[in-house]
């Protein structure tokens, strides 16, 4: 679980991520401080204001009205490497990462300062502004899709229309996953990988603690000696922390789910809101299916168990279906376009849903084989594998 102040730090970085872009290179230094120069077209007399992001805070450090060239400078003298946001408004903002010494040198447009804006002499700044500007663009392809989804909802042709935009979606998605995870190979030594270790995409994390957890272990290897008493390093590595713990206990979980061993009881409530105990299953041979309605990978793999829970149902073959998704609405709309026409549970928590623990789970789709009297048969068996299995049981 993300304690409040990770909950702070991803919040002030997804914020920052949609609006902010810029940086340059060839940084001027300045001694102990740091200082933030900037001339802007298009201004009359705003308010400029200089604020350092903290892990649970925003700390204003200094204000001033933009003079009538269109200039401002300030001068901090910070205590180490230090994110920064130079706000025109609340959502007129640029978020900068510098380093004692540096100078930066601003220039934009004022109307627009997040979208249009020029950095020289960060080079903390200027990683941010190679990681906003990639951002930006696949936001706005995003932007156009949803446009284009909005003004055919009332066409008969929507459903294959927004199939389509969904597709090209997860394109816009994966690219951004890979370009994350790339620059945090290139730069595993530079804060900024921070800000994009924690970055949002849409509703989704672009990386996540489960599958991407290699590079929370990178930047926390390379960050932690050179940064040991940063609060977001230090942050940082209390969750890679939590996570290991985490991954043991699963271990620990996942050596009583052996062949032959009980499967631990559930009990969720399915779409009509009813309680649905997997021991009520009892007597029946079943197919424990984790998977999510928010998960593309377990999207594909519904059709392969639907065809076998049609061939094998009959038999008194049957599928429990317990589904990691958060939206109440995703999950059944899913339930109905792929009318998945077995026993569907969950609790709607997410990943934090206690099955997860209890049944060791790393990733979706998983399934889990169980016999008559409710023990394992088989942990992890696949469509073709089930396939098998079920031919030998009901002897086929």
């Amino acid at each position: 679980m993300l304690n409040k102040r990770i909950y702070f730090l991803l919040f002030t970085f997804i914020i920052a991520l949609c609006f902010a872009t810029g940086c340059g290179n060839n940084a001027k230094k300045s001694g102990d401080k740091i200082i933030v120069h900037g001339k802007l077209k298009n201004t009359n007399g705003e308010k400029i204001v200089l604020v350092q992001m903290k892990t649970d805070s925003l700390k204003p450090i200094d204000s001033m009205k933009i003079d009538d060239n269109g200039e401002f400078r300030f001068t901090y003298k910070p205590e180490g490497t230090c994110f920064y946001m130079l706000k025109l408004g609340a959502d007129n903002f640029i978020t900068l990462l510098m380093d004692k010494g540096e100078e930066a040198e601003i220039t934009g447009n004022s109307r627009q300062l997040a979208n249009e804006y020029e950095v020289k002499g960060s080079s903390g700044s200027e990683l941010l502004s190679e990681l906003n500007k990639f951002t930006r663009k696949n936001y706005k392809k995003a932007d156009s899709l949803l446009k284009i989804q909005t003004l055919n909802q009332d066409s008969p042709k929507f459903s294959q229309i927004k199939k389509a935009g969904d597709s090209l979606y997860d394109v816009l998605y994966t690219s951004q996953q890979k370009y994350v995870q790339q620059f945090i190979k290139k730069n595993p030594s530079s804060l900024a990988s921070l800000f994009a270790l924690y970055q949002v995409f849409g509703r989704q994390k672009v990386l996540n603690e489960r599958d991407d957890f290699t590079y929370y272990r990178i930047l926390d290897s390379t960050l932690v000696p050179l940064y040991p008493k940063n609060d977001f390093v230090m942050e940082l590595h209390a969750r890679v922390s939590d996570i290991e713990k985490y991954k043991s206990d699963l271990q620990h979980a996942a050596s009583k789910l052996d062949s032959g061993k009980v499967a631990p009881e559930i009990i969720l409530k399915n779409p009509g809101s009813f309680p649905q105990p997997l021991s009520s299953l009892k007597g029946r041979v079943t197919l424990l299916l984790f998977w999510a309605a928010s998960s593309q990978p377990s999207l594909k793999v519904l059709n392969q168990f639907k065809w076998i829970q049609k061939k094998y149902a009959p038999k008194g073959f049957t599928v429990y279906a317990v589904s990691l998704d958060k939206y109440r609405q995703q999950w059944e709309d899913a339930i109905r376009e792929y009318k998945l026409s077995w026993i569907n549970v969950s609790d709607l928590m997410d990943w934090d849903s206690p099955v997860v623990k209890t049944y060791a789970i790393e990733s979706i789709p998983q399934a889990i084989l169980i016999d008559r009297d409710g023990r394992i048969i088989k942990r992890g068996i696949t469509d073709v594998q089930l396939s098998v299995m079920l031919n030998k049981i009901y002897k086929f």
